[in-house]
């Protein structure tokens, strides 16, 4: 209707910088339905269309919901349990839902991601992942989907030694191809060998072997991801120097790292 709404199908004015957003606003009527496609990429709007075209073809929301439905229930399935309430039930699979939210894919549909700590764009052949909190999930996350979900995880390991190979060290928190530095130690090293002991080893080995020798033997003020190395190295430990510092937890992280 004329001086009520406004569509632009192919709006194509690229905009970037801090703290921008958008906000929508419509003239509906009670009970009136409003349905929004939203494609994502961080490349470009072009892929971000591809990538809408590709996975929301002929978009309606109830075809997507069920699709999506449809999606999640095939990967949960691959774990059946047995016994337990069924609100017992509940909680086991919306953990293992929530387990398998990150790390997600990073790439378009053509395979284009920005590569580590770079404006380069490249392709990737397989599923490039992001979003490694590695110190809260080298424990048992990636254990688990090393287990169960092998495919993915030989991805993420391929994903973490291609972000050496781009910005020259392995991920410590990786957040959308850019090193956050967040928490303690080296914590993609006992993923990445733990995932070789459990079979996964179709992946540049020799290149993640150069990765983990650098961050166990250069000096902390050079070090991205063992500030502490130098002490570390000549001590055995960290040494205490300010109160309520990190020295015992960091040692610790880096005995972890070793050991594996």
């Amino acid at each position: 209707t004329a001086g009520t709404r406004k569509i632009y199908t192919r709006y194509g004015r690229d905009i970037a910088g801090d703290d921008i957003g958008a906000y929508f606003s419509y003239d509906v009527k009670a009970g009136e339905t409003i349905e929004v496609q939203i494609g994502v990429s961080f490349v470009s709007t072009a892929n971000a269309r591809e990538n809408l075209e590709a996975e929301q073809n002929g978009f309606q929301f109830d075809k997507v919901r069920t699709a999506a439905r449809e999606s999640w229930e095939k990967e949960l399935a691959r774990v059946g349990i047995e016994g337990g309430t069924a609100d017992q039930k509940v909680v086991f699979y919306t953990a293992l839902y929530h387990a398998l939210i990150h790390p997600n894919l990073f790439n378009d549909v053509n395979g284009q991601y920005p590569a580590m700590e770079s404006d380069k764009i490249l392709t990737s052949g397989a599923g490039r992942y992001t979003v490694f909190s590695l110190w809260d999930t080298y424990r048992n996350v990636h254990q688990m989907l090393s287990l169960l979900y092998p495919e993915k995880q030989l991805d993420m390991v391929r994903s973490m030694v291609d972000m050496y190979k781009e910005s020259g060290w392995l991920p410590k928190w990786e957040l959308y191809g850019r090193e956050t530095l967040t928490m303690e130690g080296d914590p993609a090293i006992p993923v990445i060998v733990d995932s070789w002991m459990k079979g996964l080893r179709d992946f540049d080995v020799e290149t993640a072997y150069e990765a983990m020798y650098k961050s166990a033997t250069t000096k902390g003020k050079d070090n991205l991801l063992r500030p502490d190395n130098d002490d570390y190295l000549r001590l055995g430990y960290v040494p205490l120097r300010e109160k309520y510092d990190n020295s015992v937890s960091h040692a610790l992280e880096y005995y972890i790292a070793d050991n594996a």
